[in-house]
C-alpha cells in the first residue's frame, strides 16, 4: 500500500511524508483512532516509504564497482520485498504474529504477551540488513498486557539506533501514560462517506450497496465489511421466513464469540435504523426500537440469556422493516 493509494487522512500523510523526506522521523510513534479508519494502512505505507528511501547499497558492477543505477535498483528491490511481505527489516507484531511465534491457535490469542514483546525487542536490537533503518509496527497495541507494556517501555525510552516503532491503537487511554509521553502521537478520525464508498466500489461493491454500508459504517471500512457479512448471513436464511431469527441464532450460538457477535448484530440493526430514521413515516417506532436495543446492549454486560436477546432483536428487525418482503433497502 502506497501513500497515494490511501483514501483520506491527507493532512496526516502530508506530515509523515515530510518527516521521511527530511529524515526527522521520530523513533517511536502512536497512531490512534477508531477501528477501520485506516491507521494500519498508513503505518504500513510509512514503513514502505522509509525502507525504500533509506537503502544500503547492495548492487555492484562486476567490472567497475558500484553502478550508477544501484540506488534505484535497490529501492525497487526493497519495495518488492516489502510488498511481498518478506522485507528483513520490517515486522508487524499482532495476535497473528504471536500465534505463529508461540505455536498457538490465532483464536486463542486474547492479549499481546511479554514474551512476544521480548522478541520484538530482540529484533529492534539487530542491525538493519537491507535498509539503513528497521520498522516495527505493533497493531492493536492496547492489547499488550501491563507487563508487556512495561517491557517495551525501556526500548521506547532508549530506542536502538535506526529503529522506528509504530504503535497502532483504537484506544490510546489503554496504553500506559509513560508510553504515550515518549511517543509522537497522531490522531486518525473516521473516513468520510465518499472515501468509504470509493473503497467499497474498488472492492467490487455496486454503488447502492456501497452507499448503504457507508451510511451505516461510522467512518470505518472494517465495520462496513462486517455489516455486509451480517446482511449476507441474514439473506441466506430468508427463505425460512419466521424461522430465520431462530436459525441465525442457533448457528452463531455455537461460536466461541457468540456474545460479541450478538453485540455486533445489535450495532448493525441500530446503524440500519439510523440510516432510515430521517426518511421513515414511523419515526416513533424506530426510536422505541433503538431505546430497547440500548437496553439489550447493557444486558449483554451481565449474565443474561444471549440467545433470547438476539432472537428478539432479529424478530423485531424483520417485522419493523417488512424484511421478508422488502429485504435490505439499498437506496438511502
Amino acid at each position: 500500500m502506497k501513500f497515494q493509494d490511501i483514501k483520506g487522512h491527507k493532512k496526516n500523510i502530508e506530515i509523515l511524508r515530510g518527516l521521511v523526506e527530511r529524515d526527522t522521523i521520530p523513533s517511536s510513534l502512536i497512531f490512534y483512532g477508531p477501528e477501520g479508519s485506516g491507521k494500519l494502512l498508513v503505518a504500513k505505507a510509512l514503513a514502505r516509504d522509509i525502507l525504500s528511501r533509506y537503502v544500503l547499497p547492495h548492487s555492484e558492477d562486476l567490472l567497475f564497482g558500484t553502478s550508477e543505477n544501484t540506488a534505484s535498483n535497490d529501492d525497487a528491490e526493497s519495495i518488492r520485498m516489502f510488498d511481498a511481505g518478506v522485507h528483513p527489516d520490517f515486522i508487524v507484531v499482532d495476535l497473528k504474529y504471536q500465534s505463529a511465534l508461540l505455536n498457538e491457535k490465532v483464536d486463542e490469542q486474547k492479549s499481546i504477551k511479554i514474551d512476544t514483546v521480548r522478541e520484538l525487542i530482540k529484533f529492534s536490537n539487530l542491525k538493519p540488513s537491507y535498509s539503513t533503518k528497521k520498522v516495527i509496527i505493533v497493531d492493536d497495541a492496547e492489547k499488550m498486557t501491563v507487563d508487556a507494556q512495561n517491557s517495551i517501555l525501556k526500548t521506547l525510552e532508549e530506542p536502538p539506533e535506526n529503529t522506528i516503532i509504530i504503535l497502532v491503537t483504537q484506544n490510546i487511554n489503554l496504553l500506559l501514560q509513560t508510553i504515550v509521553s515518549r511517543c509522537y502521537t497522531m490522531k486518525f478520525t473516521g473516513l468520510d462517506k465518499n472515501n468509504i464508498i470509493d473503497i467499497l466500489v474498488s472492492k467490487g461493491y455496486d454503488m447502492k450497496k456501497a452507499e448503504l454500508l457507508s451510511e451505516m459504517s461510522e467512518g470505518s471500512v472494517s465495520t462496513a465489511l462486517i455489516y455486509d457479512d451480517i446482511i449476507k448471513m441474514i439473506e441466506e436464511n430468508l427463505e425460512y421466513k419466521n424461522l430465520a431469527p431462530f436459525l441465525i441464532v442457533s448457528k452463531i450460538s455455537k461460536t466461541s464469540n457468540f456474545r460479541h457477535m450478538t453485540d455486533t448484530i445489535i450495532s448493525f440493526v441500530n446503524a440500519y435504523i439510523y440510516s432510515k430514521i430521517n426518511t421513515s413515516d414511523n419515526r416513533e417506532e424506530l426510536l422505541s426500537f433503538l431505546k430497547e436495543n440500548f437496553k439489550y446492549k447493557n444486558y449483554l454486560k451481565h449474565n443474561v440469556n444471549t440467545r433470547i436477546i438476539l432472537t428478539m432483536v432479529l424478530h423485531r428487525f424483520f417485522k419493523t422493516f417488512n424484511y421478508f418482503n422488502d429485504g435490505i433497502v439499498l437506496k438511502v
